[in-house]
Parts: C-alpha cells; structure tokens; sequence
C-alpha cells in the first residue's frame, strides 16, 4: 500500500449549510480549523464534526480543481450548492482536461 502524506491541512469540505435549507455549502481551504471555525461564526455551521473533509494535496490550483469538480458532481447529482461554481476553477479545470485529451504539458 503507497500513502503520501503532503502535511498540508487542506482540502475540500463540504456541509449542509444552515442558512440556507436544502443547500450544501462546498468549499477549499489551506486550513481545515480556521475555515471552519469562520462557518461556525457566521452561522452556516453549528460544529466541525458535521463538515465532511476531504485531504489534497498541492497548490492553489489543485485545491480549486479539485472544488470544481465536487460541485459539479454534486449540482449533476441535484444537488442544490449556496456556494456557486466559480469561473476561474472550472477554466482551470477546463485547460488540465484539454492539454490531457491532447497529450500537452498542463500550464498554470
């Protein structure tokens, strides 16, 4: 079994957010605690054990790919997101598929 372990506290969280009922709220963050911890004070979540967290590893651009693709799953799904699908990690998305199709170097 391989594990890599980046020691990075980021990834991609996702909640049922509680200021909007029936909507999931997806998100990515550098930090798991700090982001949170805002949600929890502005109401969206009552407590951390209720987010699910998903580890990735990487930069920024990885972190927003990543995003992209749990909320375009989950809006396929029928899913209802308060957090939107943002243009920038969908064409980040977008430019990885395409150099992928066409065997290119991806460029950030």
């Amino acid at each position: 079994m391989l594990v890599h372990n980046c020691n990075k506290n980021q990834g991609i969280y996702v909640f049922n957010d509680l200021t909007k009922p029936g909507h999931v709220y997806v998100g990515k963050t550098n930090d798991f605690n700090v982001r949170l911890a805002k949600h929890i004070q502005l109401g969206r979540l009552a407590d951390k054990a209720d987010a699910i967290c998903v580890h990735v590893c990487g930069d920024d651009t990885e972190l927003r790919i990543t995003e992209h693709i749990f909320k375009d799953q989950f809006q396929k799904m029928g899913i209802k997101l308060s957090s939107g699908i943002e243009g920038y990690g969908r064409n980040l998305y977008n430019a990885r598929k395409y150099a992928v199709q066409l065997e290119l170097p991806f460029e950030k």
